[in-house]
């Protein structure tokens, strides 16, 4: 048995980091469309520039990998020999690319473990990494699969919004919501409904960005044991207030582990500038 490991560009990770400098890990790339100039979400951009282009513009969407898209790179990992595919794409509520995957290599009759996120980012390397570890302990694939999918159904990821307009761009919220929304300045607190694969839905809103990284770290500790957890904090053009999420969570659970990485287009397009999400992971 020979495993492939499959992942997309909502992963938000280097392709330095060791994980990529792996044989068996494989990557493929979401689509970000500006103002019908299609993107290929591979990391080879200036990110900055990009972002300022997408405040710019007057539609921006995103689109999974076309069938034809996946179907060459798994051309690509059959010919290199391998049987098994597990894979750990953006949550199934957020983009169909999973299924996608899981019929063309239902077509191409090699194996796979579909580990449904239910959200992006840190959940997708966490999935990965703890199923590659399991391997090596020479478990079956069912019960590895079944571990590292509840750990995935105990993590959660919850996210503060600076402005409403992308949201109601997304169909998340109103026009009049988002219009008397950013009046009142409100922050809207949007959470991943696992029940709906992870799609993204309101679950509060405050009057400032202070009460709102309070509010976020309040919601993300309330129902968990802190020291079965780590934390990834997700940051989308919000430089200057991650490191005080980090501070502000490292103070009131100072056994968490707690770092910072960028968050995938895939999610920040729709939700816009100074957008910070916690992901609490359930450390196994």
């Amino acid at each position: 048995m020979k495993i492939a490991y499959l992942t997309d560009s909502s992963i938000s990770i280097s392709k330095k980091d060791d994980f990529f400098n792996n044989e068996d890990v494989f990557f493929i790339p979401l689509h970000i469309n500006i103002d019908s100039d299609d993107i290929l979400d591979d990391g080879k951009y200036d990110r900055q520039a990009l972002i300022k282009r997408i405040y710019k513009a007057k539609k921006v969407i995103t689109s999974q990998p076309s069938p034809g898209e996946i179907e060459v790179l798994l051309d690509e990992i059959i010919a290199k020999g391998y049987d098994v595919l597990v894979c750990a794409c953006i949550g199934s509520g957020l983009s169909g690319t999973q299924n996608v995957i899981y019929s063309v290599a239902i077509e191409k009759n090699i194996t796979i473990v579909n580990l449904d996120s239910k959200g992006a980012g840190a959940m997708q390397i966490k999935a990965l990494k703890l199923f590659k570890e399991e391997v090596q302990k020479g478990l079956s694939l069912v019960d590895i699969q079944n571990k590292v999918q509840h750990m995935l159904d105990v993590s959660n990821c919850y996210a503060v919004v600076d402005d409403l307009t992308y949201l109601q761009k997304g169909g998340r919220i109103s026009l009049v919501s988002a219009k008397f929304g950013t009046l009142l300045k409100i922050k809207p607190l949007v959470m991943t409904a696992k029940e709906m694969g992870g799609r993204v839905v309101p679950y509060d809103k405050v009057r400032t960005r202070k009460k709102a990284l309070q509010r976020v770290v309040e919601t993300a500790f309330e129902n968990i044991v802190a020291s079965e957890y780590e934390v990834v904090i997700g940051n989308f053009d919000a430089d200057d207030d991650a490191p005080i999420l980090k501070a502000m969570i490292e103070k009131m659970h100072p056994q968490t582990k707690v770092e910072i990485m960028d968050l995938c287009f895939a999610v920040g397009v729709h939700t816009g500038p100074n957008t910070l999400v916690l992901f609490t992971i359930r450390d196994h």
